[in-house]
């Protein structure tokens, strides 16, 4: 049984959430499980009376084949568990959802940590219940949408139709102003000046966008169709060469990050221990800051050499997305990461043909990564809010450093978090990128002129990515943030 009174609370402002309650015996019983002699289903079922989680591990690390009918019970159970994460427990035997005058009797917290620790247990619960559904590779939200193309070859070619939210025409506000600055104050929040000015914007035509970020699975089809090694999907000459690694440093966007940290080292290194203490960085990020500012450009190099030699093969073709091996960035139903511009674009033009050829894509339209003012209004709609949800900045609305998860989280995973259209995870989770070449004075050039359905600047160093990551806090995680 699952001892919920046993849960352990960081009292640490930047640890890692801890998992669920242990009992000791999960590594035991996953190996039982998984031992070649033992009556496996037996033992599922049991486990799955008192811990649908532990159930489900065992499923999965021990690569049991389960009966249709257990499957769809341990599928079940989980679901359950990630809608109602914790069972009702009498206060006697659960300090963390006690009132907080008998907590403090039991407990060496204070009251107001008492609803944090309860919160931060219902999300730990949360998190593993939609990792193990992930796992089973179930999602209704993906399963639903698997469909296949016959390629011009006589090949089959499996893909996941994005489950499209469609966006109106209309007036929007783009950007932040003094409006947007003087509600962001009591959150300790101020718009970066990029951000600025605030402006209307129109866009005259309707598009659609995906309801959840890209996510390992619908990229996995990607790989497996072969999309690495067909040149047609890598549209330009900068995207043939970063598939080949010609591609040299200067070219790259992490060169083009360093340079800016070092354009802006002198303000922002006094302004970290500030930051820190606000919760906008953690120890660790300003710690890596400071290193790799005190980096030469020539170890800078070689670094992002090492790195990107992660994501290709013995011919330095790229091949996978950085850490595509790791299993905490890995589960089916998380958002892919790791993935450059050039990977982004070469993906949405395999889907593009995938479609068009399952009669999906009507005639006419494309499959593209949204403008950076098509991304913004599909996260924050036409009131100019400040998070996708509203006004009030809310941590349990989304995957941001104050939830500390601190790894990508199962798309979807926060329904309360979505934006005023219906998108998901545009707050939180990871960055998303966007079409537009990054330009931080691109808003200035705007003023005293219509807008209309803006495309950005022509050319660039880095193109616009959006919404903040598990790794960003309340600043990055905003609408207007860029």
């Amino acid at each position: 049984r699952i001892p919920w009174g046993n849960w352990k609370f960081s009292y640490s402002s930047w640890g890692r959430l801890p998992g669920p309650p242990r009992t000791g015996w999960e590594e035991a019983t996953v190996i039982a499980a998984g031992m070649p002699a033992s009556d496996s289903v037996s033992l599922i079922k049991a486990v799955l009376r008192e811990s649908p989680l532990l159930a489900a591990d065992c499923v999965h690390r021990s690569s049991i084949t389960l009966p249709p009918d257990l499957r769809a019970q341990v599928l079940a159970r989980l679901q359950i568990q990630s809608q109602r994460p914790l069972p009702r427990i009498h206060p006697s035997s659960w300090g963390l959802i006690s009132p907080p005058g008998w907590l403090e009797k039991r407990l060496p917290l204070k009251r107001r940590d008492w609803l944090q620790a309860r919160r931060l247990l219902l999300v730990s619960v949360r998190l593993e219940a939609e990792k193990q559904i992930g796992w089973f590779e179930d999602r209704p939200a993906l399963v639903l949408r698997r469909r296949e193309a016959l390629l011009s070859d006589g090949k089959k070619c499996a893909f996941i139709e994005p489950d499209w939210v469609t966006i109106p025409t209309g007036i929007f506000r783009m950007g932040s102003g003094d409006d947007e600055a003087e509600r962001l104050r009591i959150y300790r929040v101020a718009p970066y000046a990029d951000e600025k000015p605030g402006h209307s914007v129109e866009l005259a035509q309707s598009f659609s966008i995906g309801r959840f970020p890209v996510t390992v699975a619908e990229y996995r089809c990607f790989m497996d169709a072969g999309g690495y090694l067909e040149d047609k999907y890598w549209q330009g000459d900068a995207a043939l060469r970063w598939l080949y690694g010609k591609l040299n440093f200067k070219e790259s966007y992490q060169y083009w990050v360093y340079v800016e940290q070092r354009k802006q080292a002198e303000a922002i290194l006094p302004e970290l221990p500030r930051l820190v203490a606000e919760g906008a960085w953690t120890p660790t990020q300003a710690r890596n800051l400071q290193a790799t500012l005190a980096m030469s450009p020539e170890d800078l190099e070689k670094r992002w050499r090492e790195l990107e030699m992660e994501k290709r093969d013995e011919n330095e073709r790229a091949a996978r997305p950085w850490l595509w091996d790791e299993r905490d960035y890995r589960n089916p139903s998380q958002p892919v990461i790791g993935v450059s511009w050039y990977e982004a674009q070469a993906y949405a033009v395999w889907l593009a043909e995938c479609l068009r050829l399952a009669d999906l894509l009507p005639a006419g339209l494309a499959v593209k990564l949204p403008s950076e003012a098509q991304w913004e209004k599909a996260s924050r709609g036409s009131d100019g809010i400040l998070w996708p949800w509203g006004n009030r900045w809310d941590s349990t609305r989304c995957n941001t450093l104050e939830s500390r998860i601190q790894l990508p989280s199962p798309v979807g995973m926060y329904p309360h978090g979505s934006s005023p259209y219906g998108v998901l995870d545009m707050a939180g989770n990871v960055w998303e990128w966007c079409q537009d070449w990054y330009d931080k004075k691109e808003y200035e050039r705007r003023q005293g002129s219509p807008v209309v359905d803006p495309r950005g600047p022509e050319t660039g160093q880095a193109r616009v990515v959006r919404g903040g990551s598990w790794l960003s806090s309340r600043y990055d995680a905003r609408c207007a943030c860029r």
